[in-house]
């Protein structure tokens, strides 16, 4: 890809990523490093598995004011894969990164067309995993996840997912979960959701809108 991040901490400004290709994060990899910026454009690239536009190992991504991931391709994450929990995935919330991250027009062939979420549930005192501040808009995935696809199994954390401030439009995915595919597959576990906007998204069989496999808490 373009960028491949490892071990550090990286800031963007006023950058475009386009047109690369990769195995893992056609435009970005990062392996346990932090990704921050304004006026971030990841678009129109290709990862043959995972991340067609940002592949997230161990890390953290926060892009705000300016910042779009679109049109971006891979068989599992159209615009972004994250790998473990403990992660972010949000718009701007501080001084390196303000406003709103929007996620668009991207495809995955299997699932999470916007972006998908696998690994093991956060241990101890881990963080969760934080999706917030995000507008997820017409991305299309073959199988689960249209706009979003969050899998974490193991034994981990009872809180181990929390939604705040994400809209979903327009998303589509071939089997579940047109919005929003969710499951964290351990007895007791509940995910916190705020302030969730859900509208025009299509599931070919289950769930249009989510598709929750954990005990769901809105507030």
């Amino acid at each position: 890809g373009a960028i491949a991040a490892d071990r550090g901490t990286l800031t963007l400004t006023r950058v475009k990523l386009t047109l690369n290709t990769a195995v893992r994060g056609g435009g970005l990899h990062a392996d346990q490093a932090p990704v921050s910026g304004n006026d971030v454009e990841v678009s129109d690239n290709t990862a043959t598995e995972w991340g067609g536009g940002v592949n997230m190992m161990s890390s953290s991504l926060q892009l705000g004011t300016g910042s779009r991931v679109a049109r971006n391709v891979a068989d599992f994450g159209g615009g972004i894969f994250a790998m473990a929990a403990g992660q972010t995935i949000i718009g701007g919330t501080g001084a390196a990164a303000s406003g709103r991250l929007l996620i668009e027009d991207n495809n995955s062939g299997g699932s999470g067309g916007g972006f998908g979420v696998a690994g093991r549930l956060p241990f101890g005192n881990a963080p969760p995993l934080t999706l917030r501040n995000l507008t997820l808009r017409q991305n299309l995935a073959a199988g689960s996840g249209g706009g979003a696809y969050v899998f974490l199994n193991g034994s981990g954390v009872a809180d181990p997912v929390i939604v705040t401030d994400v809209e979903f439009t327009a998303n589509e995915a071939g089997f579940s979960g047109g919005g929003l595919y969710l499951a964290t597959p351990r007895s007791g576990s509940e995910s916190s959701a705020q302030r969730l906007s859900f509208r025009d998204n299509v599931a070919g069989e289950l769930g249009g809108a989510v598709f929750p496999q954990v005990t769901l808490v809105a507030g």
